[in-house]
């Protein structure tokens, strides 16, 4: 009777081993796919922050190197400096260079501040940004001595641009 009593104490330890070692297993597994998750995710968000980034830089170089905002002789009138408006586009990057001209960055705030310092001043405000993998939507317009001074509506698909352009 006593190996028998040994033989199921072994079978019953070989069995909680057995199942201790297999939640063990499952739980690597599961802590495994949890990091494959997080790390799809932030390939996503650094995917779309790089998206984003090249449609305002593709915006900015479109109105400025082109030329093709309607207001760039007033914007560019006796300065190499141009100012771009964070609204819309609060967190994503913006390029401290554009052609000639040194681009300064504000914040809203910021642009009040500085209206309400030096008076007056034109810059460059993204009044819609609509991204999309597929098509994108921007529109960029001179703000500051007047409500809207004239700006350009853009069109980003995956292969090439489509934009037109208003005066107001």
């Amino acid at each position: 009777m006593v190996n028998k009593e040994r033989i199921v104490i072994l079978l019953i330890s070989v069995l909680v081993l057995t199942s201790g070692y297999l939640v063990f297993r499952q739980n690597n597994q599961i802590n495994y796919l949890k990091k494959q998750n997080l790390s799809y995710a932030q390939e996503k968000v650094e995917i779309q922050q790089a998206l984003e980034a090249k449609i305002v830089y593709e915006t900015l170089r479109i109105a400025i190197v082109e030329e093709s905002i309607p207001t760039y002789n007033i914007l560019t009138l006796n300065t190499d400096e141009i100012f771009v408006s964070t609204e819309n586009i609060e967190d994503i990057k913006i390029p401290s260079q554009m052609g000639d001209y040194r681009l300064h960055k504000l914040t809203p705030e910021e642009t009040m501040a500085k209206r309400e310092s030096d008076g007056d001043f034109l810059y460059l405000k993204f009044t819609k940004f609509e991204l999309d993998l597929e098509y994108s939507i921007v529109n960029i317009q001179t703000a500051g001595m007047f409500d809207s001074v004239g700006g350009l509506n853009l069109g980003f698909q995956q292969k090439g641009k489509v934009y037109g352009v208003w005066i107001s």
